[in-house]
């Protein structure tokens, strides 16, 4: 048999690899030449990452790829299209039909490690058989190992019996001599300065050299992945999905900030991201209240973030000579995103009559002001109560 068997896949038509069949503990004959194509054409993948994925008969996902060591992938020429692919006799646990087994092409960004690209193949088929040797054997099929055992054990038998029976002084001596060695390599044991086992307490620090980057992170021996832990180099640290190729939690030390990706924090169910929550979460502040013609010399202001939703205007009747009345409520409500659209343009705000009585405003996303015409007659029969941002 060939050293590998060749198979082409494509990214955009079905592929007609037939079924791969796969016995366990064969070497070479699991070792697949593989042509990937894209419209006819060999796919290029230069700068993306390898991986093989399937979907075992009972519906355990498998994954496989080039780390520490283990490379299923060799003979890799990303321009032609083309590699090996051996399959891992340690990822078949089970023998059957593998409906969905195809290969994937990731791209990530060298400074977030975030997946950017990612593309598979289209499905194909492997079918994984035992080998002779698979299973428990019966004593009648192996009945000459059985019998290579009890002579083995006949001559540890007789070995045993000579030490035994040899020099009993010298063997004391030697076991005193470990017994002695174990008892003083414990004291130090217990000494040193170290977390030793569960239950101990560690009061010190616990320091990495780094001068790369340094993991912490679970890992599954069922599926062979790694899942989610924490990440740290010398500008920073965070929180990475290694299962589905994210980090949603980053903090830099030269930012001194924490970033989130979008739609991985929550808070009390809702996404931080969506409007929904700006709006059961935002904060009222209140920037005036009191009484106020509201002239060009009255200018409140704030911080951008302070306004998520919108500014909130309340007026009420005024008589000249008594002060503001408890009546004749007029609200205005102007929101967010038309503060910096129409940022420097006059607001105005209509009173109720037919005098033609109204109060004037200029906002922007950071302040507020009046306008010396508030106080004219009869714009002065109004007066601004209060205003909020939210």
């Amino acid at each position: 048999m060939a050293d590998t068997q060749k198979v082409t896949l494509s990214l955009t038509e079905e592929n007609h690899a037939g079924i791969l069949m796969v016995r366990r503990n064969n070497l070479k004959s699991n070792t697949y030449s593989i042509t990937v194509a894209y419209e006819n054409k060999a796919f290029n993948f230069t700068g993306k990452t390898l991986a093989f994925e399937a979907r075992t008969p009972t519906g355990e996902v498998i994954r496989d790829y080039n780390y520490d060591g283990n490379t299923p992938f060799t003979n890799i020429v990303p321009a032609k299209g083309t590699f090996d692919l051996t399959i891992n006799n340690d990822i078949f646990t089970e023998r059957g039909k593998y409906h969905i087994a195809y290969i994937v092409f990731e791209t990530y960004n060298p400074t977030s490690k975030l997946m950017t690209m990612r593309e598979t193949t289209w499905d194909f088929r492997l079918f994984v058989t035992e080998d002779a040797y698979m299973g428990l054997p019966t004593i009648q099929s192996s009945i000459g190992e059985w019998l290579e055992l009890i002579a083995q054990y006949k001559k540890w038998q007789k070995e045993l019996e000579d030490l035994l029976l040899g020099d009993k002084t010298d063997m004391l001596a030697q076991f005193k001599a470990v017994e002695d060695a174990y008892a003083a390599l414990n004291a130090q044991f217990n000494s040193a300065n170290v977390v030793k086992k569960s239950g101990d307490t560690m009061t010190g620090d616990l320091a990495f050299d780094v001068t790369g980057e340094r993991l912490i992170r679970a890992y599954d021996p069922a599926t062979k992945v790694f899942q989610a832990g924490i990440f740290f180099n010398l500008t920073g640290f965070g929180v990475a999905d290694w299962k589905n190729n994210i980090r949603p939690l980053t903090y830099s030390t030269a930012t001194k900030k924490f970033n989130f990706i979008k739609d991985s924090l929550t808070l009390d169910g809702k996404n931080v991201a969506t409007e929904d929550f700006v709006k059961n979460y935002s904060v009222e502040k209140e920037i005036f209240k009191g009484a106020a013609y509201f002239l060009d010399t009255n200018v409140f202001t704030w911080n951008t973030d302070d306004v998520k939703e919108y500014i909130y205007i309340e007026v009420s009747r005024y008589q000249v000579g008594t002060g503001a009345l408890d009546y004749g409520k007029n609200i205005m409500i102007i929101p967010k995103s038309s503060l910096t659209a129409n940022a420097g343009t006059a607001y105005w705000m209509p009173m109720a009559g037919t005098d033609g009585a109204k109060k004037v405003f200029y906002c922007s996303a950071t302040s507020i002001k009046g306008h010396a015409d508030n106080s004219e007659s009869p714009n002065n029969g109004w007066c601004v109560r209060r205003i909020v941002i939210k």
